[in-house]
């Protein structure tokens, strides 16, 4: 994937979120359950990257870890899928790009 990105005076590096189409100086690339389904002893997930900046990536956050999983992961939710979506929103607030960002643009440098 490639970033347009913007260097200015202060060594900060906005990038623009491929989302929303702002700039932002805390692009984050996280992983979470797109779908989660348990039944009994059976569980199917299906597993998605995002990246994004901080505001879209809370809504995906809110929208995945928070919304249908609840029901179709039922117990795996609460043990798993709960937990994980608290501490991404955590991590949301933190400053500056996410590190896989950082190996994203290191490695894009590279090339």
């Amino acid at each position: 994937m490639k970033f347009r990105i913007i260097m200015n005076k202060n060594n900060n590096y906005p990038i623009v979120c491929p989302e929303c189409k702002e700039e932002s100086n805390a692009i984050k690339c996280y992983t979470m359950p797109d779908f989660l389904l348990f039944i009994g002893i059976y569980a199917y997930f299906i597993r998605r990257t995002y990246i994004c900046c901080p505001v879209c990536m809370r809504k995906h956050i809110l929208r995945k870890c928070f919304t249908y999983n609840i029901i179709t992961g039922n117990i795996l939710w609460l043990l798993v899928v709960l937990p994980m979506g608290l501490i991404l929103l955590s991590c949301c607030k933190s400053k500056g790009h996410s590190s896989r960002v950082l190996r994203l643009l290191e490695n894009d440098e590279d090339s």
